[in-house]
C-alpha cells in the first residue's frame, strides 16, 4: 500500500474517530490494490484507529509518533504520511476523547443515580 493511500485511509479513520462514522466503501476502494481479504481490512482500521486514539489520549506530538512507528518497522515514507494526518486532527481528536471519556464526577452521578433508583425498587417491593 501507497504512503498516499495510507494517508487517505487514516483520513477515513480519523472521521470515525471524530463521529462522521466510517466510510467502508471508500476503505474497500483504497485496500483494493494491496488485495485485502475482509478481515485484513478491519485489522488495518482497528489498528489505525488504535495508534491515532492512543497518541491522542496520552498528547504525543508527531514527531516523537513518527519516530515510534519507524522503530517498529513501518517505512519512513508512510510514518511521515500517517503522521501528518494524525497532526491535523490531533487537537479535535484530543477534544473527541476528552469528551466521551467516562470521568470520576460522571461516574458519581450514575452511582448515585443507580442508588436512588435501589432505594426506589426497595421501596415498591
Amino acid at each position: 500500500m501507497s504512503s498516499v493511500k495510507l494517508r487517505l485511509l487514516c483520513g477515513q479513520v480519523l472521521k470515525d474517530l471524530l463521529g462522521d462514522g466510517l466510510d467502508y466503501e471508500k476503505i474497500l476502494k483504497l485496500t483494493a490494490d494491496a488485495r485485502f481479504e475482509s478481515g485484513d481490512v478491519k485489522a488495518t482500521v482497528a489498528v489505525l484507529s488504535f495508534i491515532l486514539s492512543s497518541a491522542a489520549k496520552h498528547s504525543v506530538d508527531g514527531e516523537s509518533l513518527s519516530s515510534e512507528l519507524q522503530q517498529l518497522g513501518l517505512p519512513k515514507e508512510h510514518a511521515a504520511s500517517l503522521c501528518r494526518c494524525y497532526e491535523e486532527k490531533q487537537s479535535p481528536l484530543q477534544e473527541r476523547l476528552r469528551a466521551c471519556s467516562l470521568r470520576a464526577d460522571k461516574f458519581q452521578v450514575l452511582l448515585a443515580e443507580l442508588k436512588q433508583a435501589q432505594a426506589l425498587m426497595n421501596n415498591l417491593g
